[in-house]
């Protein structure tokens, strides 16, 4: 993960041996904005990227260039792009001259000059000497944030202009149909009468769903959001073990097998019920995004009543426009790096198996956070 504020791991990026071109990917670039808020890469909404790279000594530029950009990004229906400005220099000096330039995008602090060295080097990690990338630089992605165009600033019309052409190029978010989402399916993990046992147990018992989050000392916490509609049922001790008894060992060969990974951890199943009464749905997101979470690297989905519902299915926004449903009984398995939604329910109300599963280097890391947690709880 690239940061641009100034962190213990700030300086990563300096093992990129290629500058930022175009098929590169993007770095999670995140940090703080200077309307108080936080931006980062991988929780912005679905869609391409506008990033403008602001070096330090192209002061008489950087109104036009701003300027440009903007308005090359707010076209009839609203913004076009997911956009961030990263300018060279101390946090208060950026997030100051943003305020005072009344700048709408969010401007972070590329305070060591991060992200402008990994625009301008060349494919030797040195500066390539061509000098057209020694000035303000734009990159404008596609929604998996994969660079389409970088585009140098030299005059503000042509700069506005080719922006615009970059943005028209873009491809939609979802409708990719050249990049299918390596998602693994796993058929005939339970039964017909093992869904239909699980989906009475989710009826007789549930609370409104949560999202796992932060609290403020590091700690995992649930919390209630807009972002996910559902009810769960949390599923004990007796109840896990016995989910895992049956599915496990398919898990665990079937992910060995595709990503020649060892499955030791799990953290208890959840039986959830998305129903159409209420939009039963969960909005774009990454399953190990929060500090408490990073230990995640598996999102299972086990479908319990498929046909029994209009809607739901889960697809990535990221990839090609597919909606993922399998039959119930079958499930699927996805890095929780991946940006996923669960779909609309329409109709009726979709029933659910959801897990997380790790390795044993993840599981340390969790153990390591947990025991941190704790200490500054107790400060």
């Amino acid at each position: 993960m690239m940061m641009i504020e100034e962190t213990a791991h700030s300086s990563s990026w300096k093992t990129t041996r290629f500058k930022l071109d175009a098929g590169d990917r993007l770095p999670n670039i995140s940090g703080p904005d200077h309307h108080g808020g936080r931006f980062s890469v991988l929780m912005a909404p679905p869609g391409p990227f506008a990033i403008l790279s602001v070096p330090a000594s192209d002061g008489d530029a950087i109104d036009a260039a701003l300027a440009a950009f903007d308005a090359a990004l707010r076209g009839g229906d609203g913004l076009r792009a997911n956009a961030v400005i990263a300018m060279v220099g101390l946090a208060d000096w950026v997030h100051d001259r943003a305020r005072s330039l009344r700048i709408r995008t969010p401007a972070l602090a590329d305070t060591r000059g991060q992200l402008a060295a990994l625009i301008r080097a060349g494919r030797d990690g040195r500066p390539d000497g061509s000098g057209e990338r020694d000035g303000i630089v734009a990159i404008v992605t596609d929604p998996d944030q994969t660079i389409r165009s970088v585009i140098p600033f030299d005059d503000a019309d042509r700069f506005k202009s080719a922006m615009e052409r970059a943005l028209d190029a873009t491809e939609t978010a979802g409708r990719r149909t050249h990049a299918f989402a390596p998602v693994l399916r796993i058929p005939h993990l339970l039964t017909p009468g093992q869904c239909g046992a699980l989906i009475a147990t989710c009826q007789s018992s549930h609370r409104p769903g949560k999202v796992g989050t932060t609290g403020r000392y590091g700690e995992s916490v649930n919390k209630l959001t807009e972002r996910r509609v559902c009810y769960d049922h949390d599923c004990d001790s007796v109840l896990h073990e016995r989910i895992l008894s049956t599915v496990g060992s398919r898990i665990h060969d079937a992910v060995q097998r595709a990503f020649h990974f060892d499955i030791q951890c799990y953290e208890p199943f959840l039986i959830v019920g998305y129903p159409a009464s209420e939009g039963g749905s969960f909005a774009p997101h990454r399953d190990n995004l929060d500090p408490a979470h990073m230990h995640r690297r598996f999102a299972l989905t086990i479908n319990l009543n498929t046909r029994e519902y209009e809607g739901g299915g889960v697809w990535f926004p990221e990839f090609a426009d597919t909606v993922y449903d399998p039959p119930a009984g079958d499930g699927i398995l996805f890095s929780c790096s991946l940006l996923h939604e669960a779909k609309v329910v329409t109709k009726g109300t979709r029933y659910i198996v959801s897990g997380f599963m790790w390795g044993l280097a993840e599981e340390t890391l969790r153990q390591r956070n947990a025991r941190e947690a704790a200490t500054r709880s107790r400060r």
